[in-house]
């Protein structure tokens, strides 16, 4: 079998992205990951900011607290290697519980893009920052952030992506609306941080 032909054949087979809505030039899909309830969200939108600028908020982790809508807490526990963090994070969220997560964050640049992604870590890395009390640990939450250069690099084109299950009886209805509720939301605290840097001189 070719090359060619045989990644055809991997595409066909990955659910594919769906419009789910948009809203102040972001614009955002969903798509089904077997095994898992809850859609994976992508978002896209072009930014008044150059892909540094945008790089500097998203890797101020500790600042996720003032930047990122729900985040209650944002805390480095480890630097594991040069661009590979351990990151506690808690989320307030309406009607439910509160949320905590520990997740492997990696920094990259891949063919002159900028990218952020996590994963979950191993629960064998729980005993470095155990589940507060009252909260639930998010055992499925992986994503990214990547960032192209546009318009001579004047401007950023973001995408943004995100599977998190948030466990617990929550329906996966419920989730999923949320989820691309605060879509906008995140996109305009991401710009709001960017012009507060600016104003601040960094």
């Amino acid at each position: 079998m070719g090359a060619g032909l045989l990644l055809s054949l991997v595409l066909l087979a990955e659910p594919r992205w769906e419009p789910a809505g948009h809203s102040a030039g972001v614009h955002w899909y969903t798509r089904a990951r077997e095994g898992v309830a809850v859609h994976e969200l992508k978002a896209t939108a072009l930014l008044e900011a150059t892909p540094a600028e945008v790089w500097a908020v998203l890797t101020d982790f500790e600042g996720w607290v003032k930047t990122m809508p729900s985040t209650d807490a944002a805390v480095v526990v480890a630097r594991d290697a040069p661009g590979r963090t351990l990151l506690y994070l808690r989320y307030v969220l309406p009607v439910i519980a509160p949320r905590d997560t520990l997740v492997e964050v990696t920094e990259s640049v891949e063919a002159g893009r900028l990218v952020l992604s996590w994963k979950a870590a191993p629960e064998s890395r729980d005993a470095t920052r155990p589940v507060t009390a009252g909260a639930v640990r998010l055992r499925i939450n992986e994503g990214l952030w990547q960032l192209e250069p546009r318009e001579g690099g004047t401007r950023t084109f973001v995408t943004y992506q995100l599977l998190s299950a948030p466990g617990g009886e929550v329906p996966p209805f419920f989730v999923n609306r949320v989820n691309t509720l605060g879509v906008p939301q995140t996109f305009e605290a991401l710009q709001r941080a960017v012009q507060t840097r600016r104003a601040a001189g960094k």
